[in-house]
């Protein structure tokens, strides 16, 4: 295909420097920084909380499946609440 045209924005595209590149890799290492130090929260809470409770481990993965898969969370919490009553 013969272009008769240029497209300003491919042009844009095209053009970058090193300024663009620095500036990316910063935000990237800065996003990089912040997940990890929210995944290191997520596992001290997550332990503190299960020395806390005693959670079976089975039903805890399910959960966790549950959750993962986006099911309707309330149905599958009433159909297992009915099958195994709640333990005191």
């Amino acid at each position: 295909m013969i272009k008769l045209f240029d497209d300003p924005k491919e042009k844009q595209k095209d053009q970058w420097t090193m300024e663009d590149v620095k500036e990316y890799v910063k935000t990237l290492m800065t996003y990089e920084e912040e997940i990890s130090a929210l995944q290191e929260s997520k596992r001290e809470w997550s332990k503190e909380f299960l020395d806390k409770k005693d959670i079976p481990k089975k039903e805890l993965t399910q959960a966790i499946q549950i959750m993962k898969k986006e099911l309707n969370t309330d149905t599958i919490f009433d159909m297992t609440s009915a099958i195994m009553p709640e333990q005191e």
